[in-house]
């Protein structure tokens, strides 16, 4: 074969190449691309699940507090009124004491 087609042949081979590297490295870049707007999608699909976990947790324990406050405010309640109920049980006693008292004092 002649030197002239040889070298020919050769340009053409390095063009081929040339553009194969080329393609290769644009399918690359397409790839890399893909990837991150996946991993972008990823991420923003586990950022949005966490954020539904965590106000679905926030309302549990919502829930749970304001039922334990209202049980503690019924058993304050019932405690408070105990000891109403145990305060008028005694006025009497205490009005006979502090009129014993007082009588005693003046009869001194």
């Amino acid at each position: 074969m002649p030197r002239p087609e040889i070298l020919a042949q050769l340009k053409e081979a390095e063009a081929k190449v040339r553009a194969m590297l080329a393609e290769a490295e644009e399918r690359r870049r397409q790839i890399l691309a893909e990837g991150r707007r996946q991993a972008l999608e990823l991420r923003a699909a586990g950022e949005a699940e966490a954020l539904q976990l965590g106000e679905a947790t926030l309302q549990t324990a919502r829930k749970e507090i304001a039922a334990k406050r209202a049980e503690t405010l019924r058993a304050g309640e019932a405690a408070a009124a105990a000891m109403a109920a145990k305060a008028r049980g005694r006025v009497e006693t205490v009005k006979r004491y502090l009129l014993a008292e007082f009588e005693r004092t003046i009869d001194a």
